[in-house]
């Protein structure tokens, strides 16, 4: 049985509102650390996937770069009648234009010819190997920004 006494305490707490003991208010706080902290941890993994994809993407522009340069290159070479005619030449410089046809972008390739022996099925032969440069430093290519084929 509830006494008046009773009543008038239960309707003064609901007033005033019970307050939750320490341990529970000290509980939301940490709580709300707990879930910030999650948060930055789930930002830190987003921020680290985004930087890794973005560097997979620039080093795959990059080397389809230098692929489409090596490419022109052996065009150049069939082209002109292989390396020993390119090796007579007097001029060891051309250029090769490489991107979108927009907006292409035009390299200075220059070249030297060596001499090699090479044996073939016992025999020695004379071989001529031609070494291409980029003369021209693009950061298409990345660090050093040039390309150096041998053919």
């Amino acid at each position: 049985m509830i006494t008046q006494k009773k009543a008038n305490k239960m309707v003064r707490r609901q007033v005033r509102g019970v307050h939750p003991p320490p341990s529970l208010r000290l509980q939301s706080g940490i709580t709300l650390l707990d879930s910030l902290i999650a948060m930055m941890i789930v930002l830190i993994t987003g921020l680290g996937s985004a930087y890794a994809l973005n560097s997979n993407a620039v080093q795959q522009v990059r080397t389809d770069m230098k692929n489409e340069v090596v490419l022109r290159i052996r065009e150049h070479v069939l082209a002109n009648g292989g390396i020993p005619a390119l090796c007579a030449a007097a001029t060891k410089t051309f250029n090769v234009s490489i991107g979108a046809s927009a907006a292409p972008v035009t390299l200075g390739i220059s070249y030297a010819c060596t001499d090699q022996e090479v044996t073939v099925g016992g025999s020695k032969v004379m071989s001529q190997q031609a070494t291409f440069t980029s003369s021209t430093n693009s950061s298409l290519f990345g660090s050093p920004g040039t390309i150096q084929v041998s053919l």
